[in-house]
Formats: structure tokens, C-alpha cells, sequence
């Protein structure tokens, strides 16, 4: 059983631009492991699912939106048709591919119309083509917002500056600025915004080596502010199954620590933010999955081959395409054996995965600054 929370395929790679897995195109890669999937009768995929509840033995409870989306034509109740499902699924096997959540920024009027995650400005911008306003501000402490800045400059969307509270930029933030030519304050934070209705305009202030405010305020007329205060690992269903955390140093948040029995964490929900490494993930889990259920998954004989046919091969432990370099946002994907579970009528599931959105950029979280809120703008 495949359960997503969203209502097609895809996760975070729906509000990509420009990824790639291999010589496809992410979305192209997409379509062809959902086709797989179809055409897989043992498979079960639920969409608009979400998986709430993980306890002993791999008893998964999960509530599927049937009706939900369809508003004033969904089917009346006497028909037969229930508006929700809740199903009670027991697994041989669990991978949990959650992904992570964006963390927002904090100073005075951050709530103000206008104000949005960097990753929902990308899904506004790649997922459904609607610009969320036409003058920017971005508002960073990581490498992920140059993508949202790359997708804004790509859209012709004007981006007054960008704001890094780290002291110097990266390589992958030098790049993005080089190419669009943007201007970037470093070591600077947004404390306040303006406006009345929605958002008009922000006011900006560098930061000391201490995180204090110091200098004059400037300020920027804009009517978008994407903000972004790094990544934390969506670790909600692994800690229901006694899973230990540990915080990482480097990525400024709680990653899973050890194992579960039975149970795997994959991608960015185990702190892996980069497409390659959370496609190697989930394609390793889920062979493991699948042979610790008792259906093995043969090793690939390996072959010596030069340099770029290596590059192109698929992966040892399953059928899906190494994937290539990345450059968006990181999704967790996952293969595994599936089955239909006792709520379906048939067998007990032998492996489930579990998967939801996510949203970030290779390299970002292990450049995510820990620097703290001005001291006027800092809450309580």
C-alpha cells in the first residue's frame, strides 16, 4: 500500500521547475513509476490519505478524503458513498517517507497578507501558475529560498533583494545570485513589515556577530515576502512508535535516532534533503521492505562499464532510475512490495509507505544558520 496525503503523485517534485531524475524530467519520472503502480494488481495507492496513528506491530490507522474535493457535487450520504474512510492497516513492513516542514521566520507583523513560505511561493508559481504578487522580498537563513528566488526571476517577477541572515553566501547561493543578478544582504534579517489590508513594503536591519541589530533600517516596497528559517524532519509517526530523536548540529533540528522494529525512515523526514539521496533511500528501504516480508528483491549483477553508463545505470536494489544531479526541492521517494490490507478485503499488507509533501533544497539544511531573531522582534 502506497498512502499519500496529497491528491496525485509526485510530493515535492509538483512545485519543482527544473529537476531532473536521470534523463527524465522529475515529472516524467513521476508518471512512469505511477504507470508502474497501475499496472501492479497487487498494489494498492490511496491519495488524500493521511496517515494519523502508528502503533505496535505495525498497526497503521489512516483517514482517506473520498468526497472532500468535490464540494457541491459530491454524492449524498443515502448513496451509499461515505464522505471519509478510515482504514486499519496491519503491515509486515513500514517505510515512512513524511518528508519536512518549512520553518517560518519571526519579527513584528509576520502574519500580515503577503507573507509566505518560500516553498508554498514555488507551489504557487510551479504546481498551479498563479504569481502570489509582483515585487519581492526574500527572507532567508538557508540555501533552499534561491531556488524560490531562481522560480520568481524565471517568472519575471521582480525581487527587490534577498535577505541572508548568514554572514557570508554560499556556493549555491552565489550562483543563483550571479545568474539573476538580484541583490543579496547578508548578515541582515527582515523586523517589521507594512501595510494595511495586505503586505506593501518591509523594513530591513543588519545583524552583529551576536545576532543584535545594528546600523540604520531600510526599507523595501513589495507586496510578496518569502521566508524561509530552514527545515525540521516530519518525525511525528516514528516517535508514536517509541522511535528515539537526536538533534543535529548541522541541520538545526530533530532527525530519527536508531531503528524501529519493522519500520524504516527515508528521505527528509531522516534529514536527507537532496533528490539523489532520498531517491537511493527510499529505493534501499524499499527493497529491504519487500525481502524482509518474504517477496526478495534480486540484486542487479554489476558490470564494469565506463564512467557514464555507470551514471545511467538504475539502481542495484530495484527497478527504479538512479536519479541525477539535483537542483530543487527534496522529496522523500520510496519503493516497495504492497499488497491490499484487511480493509480492503484481501491479505495483510506487506509493506506500506507512507508519504506526504515536502519541501527544500539540497544543500540548504546543512547551511542553515542558528542565528536568533533580532532582540527587538524576538518572541516569547
Amino acid at each position: 500500500m502506497l498512502l499519500d496525503d496529497q491528491p496525485e503523485p509526485g510530493g515535492s517534485l509538483l512545485s519543482g521547475r527544473a529537476e531532473r531524475v536521470g534523463a527524465q524530467t522529475a515529472l516524467g519520472w513521476v508518471a512512469e513509476v505511477r504507470a508502474a503502480l497501475d499496472a501492479a494488481p497487487e498494489a494498492v495507492v490511496l491519495h488524500r490519505t493521511t496517515a494519523f496513528g502508528a502503533y505496535d506491530d505495525n498497526y497503521v490507522l489512516a483517514v482517506q478524503r473520498r468526497t472532500d474535493h468535490l464540494g457541491a457535487d459530491a454524492p449524498d450520504p443515502s448513496e451509499g458513498v461515505s464522505r471519509q474512510r478510515l482504514w486499519h492497516i496491519r503491515a509486515r513492513q513500514v517505510v515512512l517517507a513524511t518528508g519536512a516542514h518549512e520553518r517560518p521566520l519571526v519579527f513584528a507583523g509576520n502574519d500580515r497578507p503577503g507573507v509566505m513560505l518560500a516553498g508554498a511561493v514555488r507551489s504557487y508559481l510551479n504546481r498551479y501558475a498563479v504569481a502570489p504578487g509582483s515585487r519581492a522580498v526574500v527572507s532567508t537563513t538557508n540555501d533552499s529560498a534561491y531556488d524560490t528566488v531562481a522560480d520568481l526571476h524565471a517568472a519575471g517577477i521582480d525581487i527587490a533583494a534577498v535577505v541572508d541572515a548568514r554572514p557570508e553566501l554560499s556556493r549555491r547561493a552565489a550562483e543563483v545570485a550571479m545568474a539573476t543578478g538580484v541583490r543579496v544582504l547578508t548578515g541582515s534579517a527582515v523586523v517589521g513589515t507594512a501595510g494595511g489590508g495586505r503586505l506593501t513594503g518591509v523594513t530591513v536591519q543588519a545583524l552583529d556577530e551576536e545576532g543584535q541589530l545594528t546600523g540604520s533600517p531600510e526599507s523595501f516596497d513589495c507586496d510578496l515576502l518569502a521566508v524561509s528559517g530552514g527545515w525540521s524532519p516530519v518525525v511525528h509517526l516514528h516517535s508514536q512508535r517509541q522511535g528515539k530523536l537526536r538533534w543535529d548540529e548541522d541541520l538545526v533540528a530533530f532527525v530519527p535516532d536508531g531503528t524501529v522494529r519493522d519500520q524504516r525512515v527515508v528521505g527528509a523526514a531522516r534529514g536527507t534533503y537532496d533528490l539523489d539521496g532520498c531517491l537511493a533511500e527510499g529505493a534501499r528501504a524499499g527493497a529491504r521492505a519487500a525481502t524482509d516480508a518474504g517477496f526478495p528483491v534480486p540484486r542487479r549483477r554489476r558490470t564494469r562499464r565506463g564512467p557514464q553508463a555507470a551514471r545511467r545505470a538504475r539502481c542495484g536494489w530495484c527497478p527504479l532510475p538512479r536519479a541525477g544531479p539535483a537542483s530543487g526541492t527534496p522529496t522523500s521517494s520510496t519503493c516497495s512490495a504492497m499488497s491490499p490490507s484487511p480493509a480492503s478485503g484481501g491479505p495483510p499488507a506487506r509493506a506500506c509507505a507512507v508519504s506526504s509533501t515536502s519541501s527544500a533544497t539540497p544543500r540548504s539544511a546543512r547551511r542553515t544558520t542558528r542565528a536568533r531573531p533580532p532582540a527587538s522582534t524576538r518572541s516569547v
